[in-house]
Protein backbone atom coordinates (compact mmCIF):
# COMPACT_ATOMS: atom_id res chain seq x y z
CA UNK A 1 0.00 0.00 0.00
CA UNK A 2 2.98 2.48 0.99
CA UNK A 3 4.21 1.72 -2.69
CA UNK A 4 0.82 3.03 -4.14
CA UNK A 5 0.99 6.36 -1.74
CA UNK A 6 4.73 6.90 -3.38
CA UNK A 7 3.82 6.76 -6.72
CA UNK A 8 0.51 8.67 -6.42
CA UNK A 9 2.23 11.46 -4.07
CA UNK A 10 5.18 11.21 -6.10
CA UNK A 11 3.05 12.00 -9.57
CA UNK A 12 1.13 14.65 -8.32
CA UNK A 13 4.37 16.38 -6.70
CA UNK A 14 5.98 16.08 -10.48
CA UNK A 15 2.98 17.66 -12.23
CA UNK A 16 2.82 20.52 -9.49
CA UNK A 17 6.74 21.25 -10.02
CA UNK A 18 6.85 20.91 -13.60
CA UNK A 19 3.67 23.13 -14.25
CA UNK A 20 4.99 25.59 -11.24
CA UNK A 21 8.90 25.07 -12.53
CA UNK A 22 9.88 24.44 -9.59
CA UNK A 23 11.28 21.27 -9.81
CA UNK A 24 9.07 19.73 -6.77
CA UNK A 25 11.48 20.22 -4.31
CA UNK A 26 9.21 22.68 -2.52
CA UNK A 27 5.77 20.37 -2.33
CA UNK A 28 8.56 17.13 -1.81
CA UNK A 29 9.36 17.99 2.06
CA UNK A 30 5.73 18.48 3.38
CA UNK A 31 4.85 14.78 1.79
CA UNK A 32 7.84 13.59 3.34
CA UNK A 33 7.07 14.98 6.65
CA UNK A 34 3.17 14.59 6.94
CA UNK A 35 2.17 11.89 4.57
CA UNK A 36 4.78 9.32 5.25
CA UNK A 37 6.03 10.49 8.57
CA UNK A 38 9.87 11.28 8.11
CA UNK A 39 11.46 12.80 10.77
CA UNK A 40 13.14 16.49 9.50
CA UNK A 41 16.92 15.88 8.75
CA UNK A 42 16.00 12.78 6.92
CA UNK A 43 13.51 13.97 4.79
CA UNK A 44 16.06 17.17 3.81
CA UNK A 45 18.75 14.36 3.18
CA UNK A 46 15.81 11.83 0.80
CA UNK A 47 15.43 15.60 -0.62
CA UNK A 48 18.86 16.12 -1.59
CA UNK A 49 19.66 13.00 -2.83
CA UNK A 50 16.45 13.37 -4.93
CA UNK A 51 17.28 16.86 -6.55
CA UNK A 52 20.99 15.29 -7.24
CA UNK A 53 19.97 12.33 -8.87
CA UNK A 54 18.24 14.82 -11.82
Amino acid sequence: MRNIWAFTWGALVGVLGGLIGLGGAEFRLPVLISIFNYRTLPAIIINLLSIKQV
